[in-house]
């Protein structure tokens, strides 16, 4: 006599598998896509220009120094206790690393994306002509970036 034990049997299990595997699919592939690697200076160049930017070699520049090119960047000095005096706690990412603390109208899971990036950066600099948000700007570490004269 055979004694049937609780649990899966085969039937069952191919039939969850194939249930449960397109809800997975649409998952991930719901999921946004990362650019691959770094931009170039001549890349982040090229998209200031598209996004508009007043002066796009500047613009570059201070992404440049900012971010490395890398457009997942991140600097979260959230809940850090040893900032230094006057400093305030910033979360900021991307090429342009825009703070969302200081500007909660973007959205952080957006500013990955280089265009989005780039737009956000591009409204906050009013066009491109005033960056004295970026401290890359005020300390003068984006000159590395610019073209010799």
């Amino acid at each position: 006599m055979h004694v049937r034990r609780p649990g899966w049997d085969l039937v069952s299990l191919v039939l969850l598998f194939i249930v449960l595997r397109p809800a997975q699919a649409v998952a991930v592939s719901m999921l946004p896509k990362r650019p691959a690697g770094r931009l170039t200076l001549e890349q982040l160049r090229a998209l200031a220009t598209q996004t508009g930017f007043a002066d796009p070699i500047t613009a570059a520049a201070v992404a440049m120094a900012e971010s490395g090119g890398n457009p997942a960047a991140v600097n979260d000095t959230r809940g850090r206790t040893d900032l230094p005096a006057g400093t305030s706690a910033e979360w900021s990412l991307g090429l342009w690393q825009v703070n969302v603390l200081a500007h909660p109208d973007f959205d952080a899971a957006k500013l990955t994306d280089p265009a989005y990036n780039a737009s956000a950066a591009l409204q906050i600099s009013n066009g491109g002509t005033d960056w004295k948000a970026w401290s890359v700007y005020t300390s003068g570490a984006y000159r590395a970036f610019m073209p010799a004269i």
